[in-house]
């Protein structure tokens, strides 16, 4: 019976070392068991003007903080969280300029850490702003109805241009411009032109690049032609719906306009009365549609006279003096564009055709004059 006692012992004592023996063999890899804290889910970075924003989003309660790692963990801030969950914002100021990889690692009460999750950015500054231009202008200029200004095409990441102007109660007035509008016209316009161009380096950016302001220095104003006379020489040609008088010239309408008599020799001349004495800078000379295609401009030499003694459109006149300008135009052309020394003046405008490219025949629809 001893036997059998001893037997029994000796075995449950084999039975125990071998388990001890089994446990050690585990324990010294349990004792070395890394435990990581909850990974971050996402990450949005935004871009900015030398910042950018990171926006992350976490799932798990069980984090305290997302230590944010940039430069090659060089450089790092603390986003805190407190085990709670939801999206959590992070604003990264004084940056350089760069694209970075951002490396966030997640650390809970424990001081556990998390695998690190990347995302990526890019911080923008001079550089970018640098090589930025402003959308350009193919016109503008005054009238009574205001200021017009007429938009050419928009830069790259252009997203809206900027008008600041003086308006009719002397305030300054910034009016924002959309990238699909092409004329704008500000009826409150009284005076100043500048503009400016809005861009946004990413569509989701932080921030918006301007460039400098740029000013109009001169405005081109487009005198009224309420109350002026014009007359031609030899009368005029009957135009149809046209009309073909040469009031028709200051009517406003590019479907009407003068057409000189038939039957009149050369020189032809037209004589505008602007009631009062102007100063002009420029005049602008237009056309009915498709008059180049169907060889309806009859126009090649124009002399142009300025003088307050009343004038009648007759041949030259010498106290018309000498011409403050002269015009030849080219082949092609339909909108006749006239410069004058700076200064000139005169109640009196006088638009002398020596010549013409079609027998002796004058014609054209409106007759803007600037000054």
């Amino acid at each position: 019976m001893k036997t059998v006692y001893y037997i029994i012992m000796l075995c449950g004592l084999a039975s125990i070392t071998s388990c001890s023996e089994m446990n050690d063999l585990h324990n010294k890899y349990l004792d070395h068991e890394t435990i990581y804290a909850a990974k971050v889910d996402s990450v949005i970075t935004r871009s900015g003007h030398n910042r950018i924003g990171l926006t992350v989003e976490l799932r798990s309660q069980r984090v305290e903080t997302v230590r944010v790692f940039w430069n090659d963990y060089a450089d790092s801030t603390d986003i805190a969280v407190g085990n709670a969950t939801g999206m959590f914002n992070c604003m990264l100021n004084n940056m350089e300029e760069n694209s970075y990889i951002f490396q966030l690692v997640s650390i809970d009460k424990f001081g556990n850490r998390s695998l690190p999750f990347e995302a990526t950015g890019i911080v923008y500054g001079s550089r970018f702003q640098e090589q930025l231009s402003n959308r350009g202008l193919f016109s503008f200029s005054a009238d009574d109805s205001g200021l017009t200004v007429k938009w050419s095409g928009n830069p790259d990441n252009a997203v809206y241009s900027q008008l600041k102007y003086v308006d009719v109660h002397n305030s300054e007035n910034i009016r924002k411009i959309p990238t699909d509008e092409t004329t704008t016209v500000v009826t409150d316009w009284q005076s100043e032109m500048h503009y400016r161009t809005a861009f946004l380096p990413e569509t989701d950016a932080i921030d918006t690049f301007y460039t400098a302001w740029r000013t109009v220095e001169h405005i081109p104003y487009k005198y009224p032609t309420a109350g002026w006379t014009a007359e031609s020489r030899n009368g005029n040609h009957g135009w149809g719906a046209a009309g073909g008088q040469p009031d028709k010239v200051l009517d406003g309408n590019l479907e009407t306009g003068w057409h000189s008599n038939p039957g009149a020799p050369l020189p032809q001349c037209l004589v505008i009365d602007m009631q009062t004495s102007k100063t002009i800078d420029y005049l602008l000379m237009r056309f009915q549609a498709n008059a180049v295609a169907n060889n309806w401009i009859y126009i090649k030499n124009i002399e142009l006279y300025l003088t307050d003694t009343p004038a009648i459109a007759e041949e030259y006149q010498s106290f018309w003096g000498s011409p403050v300008a002269s015009y030849l135009r080219p082949s092609g052309v339909d909108l006749i564009d006239i410069r004058l020394p700076s200064g000139s003046s005169g109640k009196y405008l006088i638009l002398y055709f020596p010549d013409s490219t079609t027998n002796t025949y004058i014609s054209f629809t409106e007759l803007e004059v600037y000054r």
